[in-house]
């Protein structure tokens, strides 16, 4: 997860801010930065998720909410 999240894009951006990409065509080198970003960004999406839901404060609400659902109907 980390991998493809966080140090691929950070690699992206590395190698685009640092070496000179201008050989490969336009298209090609938006579409290169652009799946740098979105990956980048779904980062911390993830990252909150996972610390989000291995909460277990937000598990034992969770669960109660879960056994009120399953009581009432």
């Amino acid at each position: 997860g980390i991998a493809v999240f966080y140090i691929l894009p950070l690699s992206i951006f590395c190698l685009s801010t640092t070496v000179d990409l201008s050989f490969l065509p336009a298209p090609i080198l938006a579409a290169f930065r652009f799946f740098g970003t979105i990956l980048f960004m779904h980062a911390t999406t993830v990252m909150s998720l996972i610390f989000l839901l291995r909460n277990p404060t937000r598990q034992k609400l969770a669960n109660s909410i879960k056994n009120i659902c399953l009581c009432t109907s």
